[in-house]
């Protein structure tokens, strides 16, 4: 299925429209940050100029009662009145309209001492005295802050919270009118701050305000800070409720400097109302303008490249399609795109020419390789052929030694029926664990010389059978001269091995005969003299003789005889066997034999005897027939099952070993083998095996399949 591309167009379009919209995404970004941060700055300093007027508004109606209470401090009248205590002065200046006109809340008249000379309270909404606050009371006994004075100039002014709420408060020391002392006391004139005074402040500043005790439980979180940095009273804070509506606050400290109180300035948000249309507006003419720089950006590009583009392209599709080489693309204008038409066009010029010349070398090329394939077929039937006629089996391997390829005498040298079922085995599968480290040195030795030589190994077939093997490697290698894998050489020497042994025996029986002829010409003449100088004795001297040389006479005898056998032993085991070949009956043969034998009394015939002697003959395969000696006696160790066919071994007392070393040069001699097996304590297995036929002879027959004489 073909891969779909995306258009340069498309592409185009959508990388232009995502710019731009980024960078209106940008501006409008960069806008809101700028100008409503700037707004918000410029709302909170107008929050917080009004906050500061609402307090100073409040500093000044605090400043008017200071006023007002230097005009009754500074009086003599006041001075002597606390000097004295005179009632006239209580009757003619102390009255209800005093407190009314006044707005006053509270006087107290102190003396030098301390002492509350007269002290009046009055409520403005009811218009009647009442008693002074005890909280007020209290400040003035606690503190000597209201009305110990040391200085004329002295005096305090503020805010006092009480228990019934704040006031605001004035104390001044009272002199004589002219402003000279000494100072008869201290003055004391209170205004109650409550909502006729908070709704006087409102209309004085033309702001909403609200004045709220700082211990108030309702109080909101927002002014905790405010009331845990209490040194600072002239901080302001600045809170948007919402998108209508901006607080602002400050604290207000009493005369003691402690904050007491919290100002609250609510107003409209209008300069930030106004931030946001400005805000919409400046956005608005981004996107619009960021819309028309779009629009005519991808109007010229369209025109200017990818209209032309397109055009360029149509021409490679035709091109390609029709295989017209003559075909040009237009150059218009004068600019890159024009350029690239021109430089297009040369190229589809020389495309063309090269075209016409890579046509005549590819015929020519066409009939280089079909040469060069026939060749290589030849080749290939060839080094096919060399492989297949190879008496050796010739095998390939990787460096891991897994097998890759191999020819049809490895396959039969290894009892494979097809190389599909031998490629792909390690080569050490074919080799027997014996020789496995062997085999691993040599691979390293192959490596570092490049080849090894006429290595000996025991290889394995299909069914485990161990054959031995002769091995030449070579390394093969890339063009880079890299290593790659090996391939080998094996040839079978089983047959050399074989002939190698039967020289070995040859010679051996060679040396043997040597030795018989010398036995027979050196021992014999000293051993017929022995022999003269005994019968001498025993004629002439016999009689005379004790007994122990009777005996001796007798040892000597025996031993003449003894040596005489190994000598007929020796010769008879060396002389050279000639076959008589004729027909005969097996079965006959065997009685025969068995009849000529001289049996001890101690062997008894029996036809189904555990402890005895069988001999069994049958047909084999491939015209062949077997004898089989089986007894039930005590065996053969393992270790000298393949000793007992060297001649002069023997277990025995008597005998030289020759007797079965002669049974299998008989055998042999007929192009049959003989085989042994036997268990230690169970009883040992001869057995013959003989062809039928010798040189198109049938030279040994059986009437029966099977024939079994016991004995």
């Amino acid at each position: 299925m073909p891969r779909r591309f995306m258009k340069l167009r498309l592409k185009s379009v959508i990388a232009v429209c995502v710019t731009v919209f980024m960078l209106l995404a940008i501006f409008s970004s960069v806008a809101y940050v700028v100008v409503l941060s700037s707004f918000s700055e410029l709302e909170k300093e107008h929050v917080m100029e009004n906050v500061q007027r609402a307090k100073n508004v409040l500093d000044g109606m605090i400043a008017d009662l200071d006023r007002f209470l230097l005009d009754w401090s500074c009086w003599d009248d006041t001075y002597y009145f606390v000097m004295d205590n005179n009632t006239e002065y209580i009757e003619a200046n102390l009255l209800d309209l005093t407190f009314i006109n006044a707005e006053l809340n509270a006087m107290i008249f102190i003396n030098s001492s301390g002492q509350i000379v007269f002290g009046k309270a009055f409520d403005l909404y009811e218009q009647t005295a009442i008693p002074i606050s005890q909280s007020l009371l209290s400040n003035i006994e606690d503190s000597g802050l209201l009305w110990n004075y040391s200085e004329i100039t002295n005096h305090v002014s503020g805010l006092l919270l009480l228990q019934e709420g704040p006031m605001l408060i004035a104390s001044r020391p009272v002199t004589m009118s002219s402003g000279e002392g000494p100072i008869a006391g201290a003055l004391i004139m209170g205004r109650n701050l409550d909502d006729a005074k908070i709704q006087e402040l409102t209309q004085k500043t033309a702001l909403t305000l609200n004045v709220q005790r700082l211990d108030d439980p309702q109080l909101q979180l927002s002014f905790q800070s405010m009331r845990s940095d209490s040194a600072d009273s002239e901080q302001i804070l600045v809170k948007p409720q919402n998108s209508d509506t901006i607080l602002g606050y400050t604290l207000l400290s009493d005369v003691y400097g402690n904050p007491i109180l919290v100002l609250k300035v609510d107003m409209p948000r209008n300069i930030y109302k106004q931030g946001l249309a400005s805000l919409y507006y400046i956005v608005y003419s981004i996107v619009v303008g960021g819309l028309v720089f779009l629009g005519v950006f991808l109007i010229l590009l369209e025109k200017l490249i990818l209209a032309r583009i397109e055009k360029i392209s149509n021409i490679t599709k035709e091109i390609r399609k029709s295989h017209n080489l003559s075909l040009r693309a237009p150059e218009t204008g004068n600019d890159e795109l024009s350029d690239f038409s021109r430089e297009f066009n040369q190229m589809l010029s020389t495309v063309d020419t090269l075209e016409h010349k890579l046509r005549n070398y590819s015929e020519h090329l066409e009939e280089l390789v079909e040469q060069r394939t026939e060749e290589l077929k030849k080749n290939q039937e060839k080094l096919k052929s060399i492989l297949s006629a190879s008496p050796d089996a010739i095998t390939a391997t990787d460096l891991n030694g897994i097998i890759t390829e191999c020819n049809e005498q490895t396959l039969r040298m290894h009892e494979y029926a097809s190389k599909e079922e031998l490629i792909g085995k390690s080569a050490f599968d074919l080799i027997a664990p014996k020789d496995h480290e062997k085999a691993e040195e040599k691979i390293k030795e192959t490596l570092e010389k490049g080849y090894v030589k006429n290595v000996e190994y025991t290889f394995l077939t299909k069914n485990g059978r161990e054959f031995p093997a002769e091995l030449s490697a070579s390394v093969i290698r890339d063009q880079n001269r890299k290593p790659i894998g090996f391939v080998a050489i094996t040839k079978d020497i089983s047959e050399r091995k074989t002939l190698e042994q039967q020289l070995f025996k040859a010679q051996k029986l060679a040396a043997i005969g040597e030795l018989a002829g010398m036995v027979g010409h050196d021992l014999r003449n000293p051993l017929t003299g022995i022999q003269g100088a005994v019968y001498y004795l025993k004629t002439k001297y016999y009689n005379k003789l004790d007994s122990r040389a009777k005996e001796m006479i007798t040892i000597i005898q025996d031993a003449i005889n003894r040596s005489n056998k190994i000598i007929n032993d020796l010769l008879e085991y060396a002389k050279e066997i000639h076959l008589d070949v004729n027909n005969t009956n097996l079965d006959v043969l065997i009685k025969e034999s068995l009849s000529s034998m001289e049996i001890p009394d101690s062997i008894k015939v029996e036809c189904e005897g555990c402890e005895a002697i069988e001999l069994r003959a049958r047909a084999c395969i491939e015209d062949y027939v077997s004898i089989s000696v089986s007894d039930t006696g005590v065996g053969i160790p393992k270790e000298n099952l393949e000793k007992i066919w060297a001649p002069l071994f023997t277990t025995k007392a008597k005998g030289m070993g020759f007797g079965l070393p002669i049974c299998k040069r008989i055998v042999e001699a007929h192009g049959g083998i003989i085989t042994v097996e036997s268990m230690v304590g169970k009883g040992t297995t001869f057995t013959i095996t003989i062809p039928q036929k010798i040189e198109n002879q049938q030279i040994v027959y059986a009437d029966a399949p099977n024939s079994t004489v016991q004995a």
